[in-house]
């Protein structure tokens, strides 16, 4: 899930009845000042093998919590105009290899919230050229909910301009907020199974 899309992503999975208190602190931890801190300044330089340690499996099921994209934002603006170099390369290719690695469904959901940041589209376009295709698209107020799934090897060639035109119309251009308070649907058969 994108760095900003945690705390919505917290909330609304865990089970309030019996929280699990060794996941609420693994979020805690990464989230608040670690490498998937939302508001995290820029790195200064371009982003290599970042997020590794960031998965958690919960229930037999692997979180994978996305790294800031190092747009710090400061009033009135974001500190700069995009995220740091690199680090939709370093996103999607960590979504690839969680989506592969047992070799069952090859897929992966990705969930993204304040969509006005603008990361959620250059991590989809570099996920299409790992070779992955959508299989499904969720929208609600101020969050996107997608599932990509893996077949065969990453393409060596690049970036499609078909594939960048399909994927613009994936949802509204300009969703601004964080997510709804009641999320139209059920998301959490996303996190439970």
């Amino acid at each position: 899930m994108g760095a900003k899309a945690i705390p919505a992503w917290v909330f609304y999975t865990t089970n309030w009845d019996r929280p699990r208190e060794d996941r609420l602190a693994f979020y805690a931890a990464a989230a608040t000042h670690g490498l998937a801190f939302e508001n995290r300044p820029s790195r200064g330089h371009a982003v290599a093998d970042e997020g590794s340690d960031l998965v958690f499996d919960n229930l037999g099921r692997r979180e994978i919590l996305g790294v800031a994209t190092g747009r710090e934002w400061r009033w009135p603006s974001y500190t700069q105009p995009g995220p740091d170099e690199h680090w939709a390369a370093n996103e999607a290719s960590r979504v690839r290899r969680e989506a592969v690695r047992d070799g069952t469904t090859r897929c992966a959901w990705l969930f993204f919230t304040r969509l006005s940041e603008h990361s959620a589209k250059p991590i989809l376009w570099t996920i299409a050229d790992l070779g992955g295709t959508l299989d499904r698209s969720e929208f609600v107020p101020g969050g996107a909910l997608y599932r990509y799934c893996f077949d065969g090897e990453p393409s060596s060639e690049g970036r499609v301009p078909a594939r960048r035109h399909a994927l613009t119309r994936l949802g509204p251009p300009s969703i601004i907020g964080v997510c709804c308070a009641r999320p139209r649907g059920d998301w959490s058969s996303v996190a439970q199974g």
